[in-house]
């Protein structure tokens, strides 16, 4: 019995580093192009099979735990803003520190427009402006 609990023990041992892999901090700043100034709610979105996210703070600062090995393709986005759209490599022994500078969208129309969706049983969508 002794012995099968030690080989139990080597065996569990042996497999952990299949189970197991690393990751890593994504941590930057998120700024305005053309203020350079921190946008405060941005958000932070880190492709890592799930997605990982943060919301930036009163700095712009956001931090992404547990980011897995490997290319990540990151999207950030702000209303108002052009939404930042790249990719970083994660390597195990490393934290990634990122500033990404967002564009201002203009809003193309000056007013908001509102519209009501009123569902038809003729399965047919009609649109009010």
């Amino acid at each position: 019995m002794k012995k099968f609990n030690r080989l139990g023990a080597i065996i569990l041992l042996s497999l952990f580093p299949i189970f197991s892999f690393a990751q890593q901090n994504v941590r930057g700043v998120v700024l305005d192009s053309s203020t350079q100034q921190p946008l405060v709610g941005a958000t932070v979105l880190m492709l890592a099979g799930e997605g990982l996210l943060d919301i930036t703070d009163a700095q712009g600062e956001f931090t992404i735990s547990g980011v897995p090995s490997g290319r990540r393709d990151v999207i950030v986005t702000m209303r108002g803003f052009r939404a930042h759209v790249g990719s970083v490599f994660v390597y195990s022994e490393e934290e990634v520190v990122l500033t990404v500078c967002l564009e201002e969208n203009p809003p193309i129309f000056s007013e908001l427009i509102s519209f009501e969706i009123e569902f038809a049983t003729t399965d047919e969508i009609e649109f009010h402006l």
